[in-house]
């Protein structure tokens, strides 16, 4: 079995650095979760963010598409809100980049066995929020298109996250 492993470690600590820059923190703390939905509302949440939130974001989407599929949930949420940036939205970014900071050494492994070059499988999974948006009560589908061989071998090719056009209840 070949293992290889694929971090961002380089890149993820010059994202940090320019969000502690400009969100002018000392130090940044750890979240457990990249998770944003649901916070508790504040009474500032309606007036306009302080931070650069396209730079921000754009650098999250290059790292999560990347090695930090875990993301893209929590990148997509915030990036529905780059035309109206608030300051609970500034709250979500600060989540994402604690999240980040504490689990700055995590990566995408890929496991290669050597049976099975010639009986690789692609599998999809998906799955969805089941109306997680509270604006809209749409659902997010989130995919994630893997290689799989029977003696072991498992990769990610790719992972997305997109909030669904409609809803309707299911009958």
């Amino acid at each position: 079995i070949t293992k290889c492993f694929a971090s961002q470690v380089g890149y993820a600590k010059s994202l940090i650095g320019r969000f502690v820059e400009d969100a002018k923190v000392h130090k940044l703390g750890m979240s457990p979760t990249p998770c944003v939905a649901n916070f508790t509302p504040k009474p500032d949440d309606d007036q306009v963010g302080t931070l650069d939130c396209r730079m921000h974001n754009g650098g999250l989407w290059h790292l999560a598409r990347g090695t930090r599929f875990e993301l893209l949930q929590a990148v997509g949420i915030t990036s529905r809100y780059l035309d109206k940036w608030t300051r609970r939205n500034d709250r979500q970014l600060t989540r994402i980049f604690e999240y980040l900071n504490g689990t700055i050494e995590f990566g995408h492994e890929m496991t290669v066995a050597n049976g099975d070059f010639e009986t690789l499988n692609q599998m999809t999974y998906i799955d969805a929020d089941m109306g997680g948006c509270p604006e809209t009560k749409r659902s997010t589908t989130e995919t994630i298109a893997m290689v799989v061989g029977p003696c072991g071998s498992m990769a990610t090719l790719d992972a997305s996250a997109r909030r669904q056009g409609s809803s309707a209840p299911s009958t």
